[in-house]
């Protein structure tokens, strides 16, 4: 017996925890093997055994036999091998059946002046064995029937019913197979096992008719099983099915006949065959030491279970479990001191192996020792000989030619910088928002639509091409992120304008930006809040305008989808679905046609199978011993060539939904405009959404479906249509085999398609919710701040629902030990009413509630400051800085922010003070509507520049009159 052999009777006989991931049948062999061994076993245990049950082991043996012989490798049934079994079992032969394509098993034995039969479910259910949490509990038989001796010895009978097990076991019937139900229809299930409704139900109640129903003595067993597969596999890993048809039937044969003592007499049995195999193991090194040490404990535990048992029974029992145990216990111990030592000779090789062996080192080095090659520093030492020789070497001075700026930024956009950022970088993206405004403006105020097929890609490119190095140069800094955001969306409304000019359709729809989207942004020039506010009322005209939302452009198709519609109107989409549905029909009737053939051939094969006969090899010595000659035998090779007849099922193009449909073919043939527009907006959406975990991967891509891709345009966008079920063609649904109905050939479009980002990996329709580009504008907190506990407030997902002031008193007990209560009310009340943030940070500049030298209020004096707030019609300062148009609030803010400053003057180490002042000053200067106001603005800042250079000449003087290096670095710092 060879090694694949073995590894079949260890994994299907001993279960062990690790099994195959995908069938190992082996052609039968694996089964064949199966049944030699348990022939051998039977012939071992029937000379063991007392003299007193020779005959019973006898019949068990003739049983098997008889069994080997009906069954072929091929596991179909001879009519003519069935007549022969049948008249056997007058004289005392029981026969074992196995219809492998009903999932049946069969038990017909001779009692009395009656014929038994018995059937049971060969296999249990993927289901079932998925479902179970340990072993399934099965009674046995199924079902049962007694024959009168007459009806089942009348030749016409048992040529009937060897007719119909010999049919039962070439041709499956589909109604009773496995099914599962995909995209609407049931496909047949080649990987679950079928309905035993043809044998246990259906041939039942046919012998019932002649005979009677029968109620059998059950047997209870407890049936393991495991469904295991990879990726790869075709059909899964089930354990042999013929394995538990002959336990069950040894099972039931020794119980007919031996009675209580049947059970017993099983056991042992089992015990035997074990030690048998675990014999062949230990001589064979084909299985590894832990499947050897598994077999071994599993045959341990078989006995030990034994012995325990045999302590349960009354004296007459107990005597013969003793008598037996006593002709088998040293068997068992051989056997298992036999794997113990294999097991212990292989962890000694183990650790053999794995000692580290230690050499003495030579004394003296050999030659080649003496010498290094160093190949690759000839030139570095040839220069130091030449400067040795001839002086000091000449020096290559390698200056960098001028480049213009024009050529600089060109080289900067065709490089993609990995490295750290220079200052090239930032003077490159300066020049490249230059350039993006300029072309913004003049998109817009074009009125030829010949050039839109260049600017929207251009566009758009521009749009990527910036953010992605903006983003990166800008990281960190929330105010410089702001302006990024600006450039963005200016370029995404030079994009919707073009494309709403080329699509008027598109009008209809919501941009997918809510209204409150940039209320958190971070702007700083006045300039740049104009630019605001005209972003914010394009928003709003486009979102007055709309009719649908947003999700009917991204998210799954509609009626009244961007899709749909633009199909609608689109007579090229509606001449190529055409054309899609006339190649389809000619495919499926083309199929019709191939499955009409491929039917009639089959049906030829099944006829001549039936008609022909087993062809075997006889021994003239023992008749019982004949063999079935498979490589000869005409019938089974019919059989074979029927069972190898497969159609490759037909997948209609299109869902028979018209709305999936024509979203399909809009996808198809996506105009060029409509796929930057959406690209640009998806990238915008998402740089709002953040960070997010990709999806599961989709299991096909519509411009990666085979059957359309003919008929689609050559795109590289990365949102497109994407299926989470995979098409019938990538299943092992794609090839049927026969008989097969036409139903079961040509099968509905098996794709569920869902708009799909494949650069990001993400299912857009769970992303559409309300974006925000809070996150990226929120300011952070030094993560060891007294602060953290009032994060909160400065934090995105505060969604600016702020306490109030009655809640903010309250708070006081939650105050860190840290703070004082002063800081902690002050900090909370800033955040409060944003349109009366200034005049409370005025009050707290004319007050000492707060350090204003602390990170923390400098971060919160900054969110206050350059926050954009809330937009109010006609006004650029909007809610939250209308007191800049207040001339008194400006001169009190003035006067605040310079007794501070003249008050910190001559000490050096307020620096974080001067910082927050700066602040206020700077945004004075830039929102004050008066000139006094922008003129008192303008001295605050100079002084700010006066009294810092005053700082920078004293740490100066501190740093070079230092008596240690301490003090210096210090004041450096």
């Amino acid at each position: 017996m060879d090694d694949t052999r073995l590894a079949y009777l260890y994994h299907h006989v001993f279960l062990p925890a690790q099994v195959p991931q995908r069938s190992d049948t082996q052609s039968g062999y694996g089964d064949q093997a199966l049944l030699d061994a348990l022939l051998e076993s039977i012939a071992i245990f029937r000379t063991a055994t007392d003299n007193a049950y020779y005959q019973t082991w006898s019949t068990m043996q003739r049983s098997v036999r008889t069994f080997a012989l009906l069954h072929s490798r091929s596991r179909s049934l001879s009519r003519a091998s069935l007549k022969t079994a049948f008249q056997d079992t007058a004289q005392g032969g029981i026969i074992i059946l196995h219809i492998a394509l009903q999932n049946t098993g069969l038990i017909v034995q001779k009692r009395d002046d009656a014929y038994l039969i018995e059937t049971f479910e060969a296999s249990p259910t993927s289901a079932d064995v998925l479902a179970a949490q340990g072993a399934l509990q099965w009674d046995f038989p199924s079902r049962a029937v007694v024959i009168p001796t007459h009806t089942f010895e009348d030749a016409s009978f048992q040529d009937t019913l060897a007719g119909f097990l010999e049919q039962a076991s070439v041709e499956p019937v589909k109604q009773y197979a496995a099914v599962t139900l995909k995209a609407g229809s049931y496909a047949y299930e080649s990987r679950d096992i079928p309905f035993p409704a043809i044998i246990g139900q259906l041939l039942m109640s046919i012998l019932a008719a002649p005979g009677r129903n029968h109620v059998s003595t059950l047997t209870r067993k407890r049936v393991r099983d495991e469904v295991c597969w990879d990726d790869g596999a075709e059909q899964p890993w089930r354990r042999s099915a013929t394995w538990l048809v002959l336990r069950v039937s040894v099972q039931r044969i020794l119980c007919s006949i031996l009675g209580p003592y049947g059970t017993l007499h099983y056991k042992f049995f089992m015990c035997s065959f074990l030690s048998i195999l675990c014999e062949k193991f230990s001589t064979r090194d084909s299985l590894a030491t832990f499947q050897l040490a598994f077999a071994r404990a599993k045959l341990a535990r078989r006995v030990a279970k034994l012995e325990a048992q045999s302590r349960l029974h009354g004296p007459e029992v107990s005597a013969v479990f003793r008598n037996m145990f006593d002709r088998s216990e040293s068997t068992f111990i051989t056997v298992l001191n036999r794997l113990g030592n294999s097991l212990e000779d292989r962890g000694k090789q183990l650790r053999n192996r794995n000692i580290k062996k230690m050499f003495r080192l030579p004394k003296r080095a050999d030659s080649a020792s003496t010498i290094l090659s160093l190949k690759n520093s000839s030139d570095t030492l040839n220069s130091i000989l030449t400067e040795a020789y001839f002086g000091q070497s000449q020096v290559h001075v390698n200056l960098p030619q001028s480049q213009s700026r024009a050529a600089r930024y060109s080289t900067w956009v065709k490089t993609q910088t990995t490295v750290a950022l220079s200052v090239t970088d930032y003077h490159c993206l300066a020049d490249m928002e230059t350039k993006l405004a300029n072309y913004v403006e003049d998109a817009i105020g074009t009125k030829s639509d010949s050039n839109l097929e260049s600017e929207i890609p251009e566009l758009r490119q521009h749009l990527l091409l910036y953010q992605s190095r903006a983003y990166r140069a800008y990281s960190g800094n929330v105010e410089l992120l702001s302006y990024m955001l600006l450039t963005l969306m200016e370029v995404w409304i030079a994009i919707d304008t073009l494309t709403v000019r080329s699509y008027p359709l598109l009008k209809d729809y919501s941009p997918g930006f809510p209204p409150d989207l940039m209320h958190r942004l971070k702007v700083a020039k006045l300039s740049d809040m104009l630019r605001l506010q005209k972003i914010e009322k394009y928003l709003q005209t486009r979102r007055s305008q709309s009719i649908y939302p947003f999700s009917d452009l991204l998210g799954k198709p509609t009626k009244t989808c961007f899709a749909v519609r633009f199909f609608d109107v689109c007579d090229e989409m509606q001449v190529v679905a055409s054309t899609i549905w006339q190649a389809n029909e000619s495919a499926k009737a083309a199929k019709e046609r191939e499955w009409k053939g491929l039917s009639s051939r089959y049906e030829k094969l099944v006829r001549e199978a039936s008609e022909a006969t087993c062809l075997y090899i006889e021994d003239e010595h023992d008749p019982l011993k004949r063999q079935h000659d498979d490589r000869r035998c005409r019938k089974h090779y019919l059989e074979r060539e029927a069972s190898r007849v497969r159609i490759k099922i037909h997948e209609d193009l299109l869902p028979a939904d018209e709305i999936d449909a024509k979203a399909i073919v809009f996808e198809l043939l996506l105009p060029s405009h409509f796929e930057a527009w959406r690209e640009s907006t998806w990238q915008l959406l998402m740089l709002a959404r953040g960070d997010t975990m990709p999806d599961q991967k989709p299991q096909l891509l519509l411009r990666e479906y085979s059957g359309l891709k003919i008929y689609g345009h050559e795109r590289e966008s990365s949102i497109t249509l994407a299926s989470r079920t995979k098409s019938f063609y990538q299943t092992h649904y794609a090839l049927v085999p026969f008989p097969a109905l036409l139903e079961q050939v040509c099968l509905p479009h098996g794709l569920k398609l869902g708009m799909y980002d494949s650069g990001r990996g993400l299912w857009i329709a769970r992303l559409l919710d309300k974006p925000s580009f809070a996150t990226i504008c929120s300011p952070s907190l030094p993560s060891r701040s007294a602060w953290v506990s009032l994060k909160r407030y400065l934090h995105p997902t505060f969604n600016d629902v702020y306490p109030t002031a009655n809640e903010v008193v309250a708070s006081q007990t939650l105050c860190p030990n840290n703070l004082t209560i002063a800081e902690y009310i002050t900090f909370q009340d800033l955040c409060l009413d944003t349109r009366m943030q200034w005049i409370k940070l005025l009050r707290e500049l004319a007050s000492s509630n707060i350090n204003f030298g602390s990170v923390e209020i400098t971060t919160l004096v900054t969110e206050l400051a350059f926050g954009a707030g809330l937009p109010v019609e006609g006004d650029v300062l909007r809610a939250t800085h209308w007191v800049f148009h207040d001339r008194s609030f400006c001169q009190n803010l003035v006067n605040c922010v310079q007794r501070r400053l003249q008050a910190i003057e001559t000490n050096w180490r307020e620096g974080q003070t001067v910082e927050c002042l700066l602040v206020v000053a700077e945004r004075l200067w830039c929102l004050a509507q008066t000139t006094e106001a922008i003129a008192d603005a303008r001295k605050l800042v100079l002084f700010v520049r006066h009294v810092t250079h005053k700082w920078v000449q004293l740490l100066r003087r501190e740093i070079c009159n230092a008596v240690d290096v301490e003090t210096a670095q210090k004041r450096s710092q």
